[in-house]
C-alpha cells in the first residue's frame, strides 16, 4: 500500500509511525537545515551515561556547513538502549552521527553517516560538519 501525505509529519509522528526501534534515533536534516538528532548518548568524567535529543539550525557560513544549537533536553537511557543509530558525544568534542536521513525539497530522502565537529569559542554551540558519506 502506498499513502501519500499533503503535509508535514512532525518527528513525534514520526517516532509514533516508525515500527523500526533503530529508526527511533535515526537524525533527521530536512530541506529548511533543522536537523534533529533524538538519541545523542553522552558520558561524563566518571563515566556516567546520559542521553539527550537535539535539535541544530544550519546557519550560513564561507565554508563548511555549520549548525547552531537550539535546543537540548535530557530523555531517559533505556529508551534508546543499544541503538545502531544513536549519536554519541565524545571528550574530543565531536558528535558522531551514524544514520541521518537527509530530506530534499521533493521529497527524497538520502542516508549519511556524519561527523560534526564544535567550533570554539562559538557562542551558542555550534558544530562544523567535518564529514558525511552516503550510505547504502
Amino acid at each position: 500500500m502506498i499513502r501519500l501525505y499533503d503535509t508535514e509529519l512532525t518527528m513525534d509522528d514520526v517516532q509514533e509511525i516508525s515500527s523500526n526501534p533503530f529508526e527511533r534515533c535515526t537524525a533527521n536534516f530536512s530541506a529548511d537545515g533543522a536537523l534533529f538528532i533524538p538519541c545523542v548518548k553522552l558520558t561524563n568524567e566518571f563515566g556516567v551515561v546520559s542521553m539527550c535529543e537535539a535539535a541544530l539550525q544550519l546557519v550560513s557560513s564561507g565554508g563548511s556547513p555549520s549548525f547552531r544549537l537550539i535546543a537540548a533536553r535530557q530523555i531517559s537511557v533505556s529508551q534508546v538502549n543499544n541503538n545502531s543509530c544513536t549519536a554519541v558525544y565524545s571528550d574530543n568534542s565531536t558528535v558522531s552521527l551514524p544514520c541521518v536521513n537527509v530530506s530534499d525539497i521533493f521529497g527524497g530522502v538520502t542516508r549519511y553517516n556524519a561527523i560534526l565537529e564544535s567550533i570554539v569559542g562559538a557562542s551558542p554551540l555550534t558544530f562544523s560538519l567535518k564529514q558525511a558519506e552516503q550510505r547504502d
